[in-house]
């Protein structure tokens, strides 16, 4: 697959464990107008807690307050809401056609390029990397500043 270099934005995305879930930590902590108010938990809050647990039980553990280290192994992402979407890493690739019908809701390009990105996120992972910024090549930036932002 190849792609006009002039089609994507270079942004850069810091990984560390457990950084997707804090966001909704954040955002339920920030639903209490006082001491006294109470709120519903929800799913994705209790999802967190859980994924939190084991970590902070585990005694020694430790996380660097140092600058990430900055790498660029060549990933790319895109999508085409007439075909589907596609993921390059290097020289491995990939494609998915999206299904018909995919575009309703709140489905649109920018959900698609999402999915995209995600999927080059688990890959990462999955290859067993963290507390780095990667490197990542897009045509959507509103998309990878989204993903930033949690």
């Amino acid at each position: 697959m190849c792609f006009p270099s002039w089609l994507f934005t270079t942004c850069h995305l810091c990984l560390q464990r457990g950084w997707s879930a804090l966001p909704p930590l954040s955002s339920f902590a920030s639903k209490f107008p006082n001491d006294f108010s109470q709120c519903h938990v929800p799913a994705m809050v209790i999802e967190s807690l859980c994924w939190w647990y084991p970590v902070l039980s585990t005694p020694g553990g430790s996380c660097s307050l140092s600058p990430c280290h900055k790498v660029d192994p060549d990933i790319w992402v895109d999508a085409s809401s007439s075909w589907g979407i596609s993921l390059v890493v290097g020289n491995q690739w990939a494609a998915w056609r999206l299904w018909e019908g995919w575009k309703h809701g709140n489905r649109d390009i920018a959900w698609a390029e999402l999915v995209t990105l995600e999927l080059g996120i688990l890959w990462f992972f999955q290859s067993d990397f963290s507390d780095l910024e990667v490197m990542v090549k897009g045509g959507n930036t509103r998309v990878i500043s989204a993903f930033n932002k949690g």
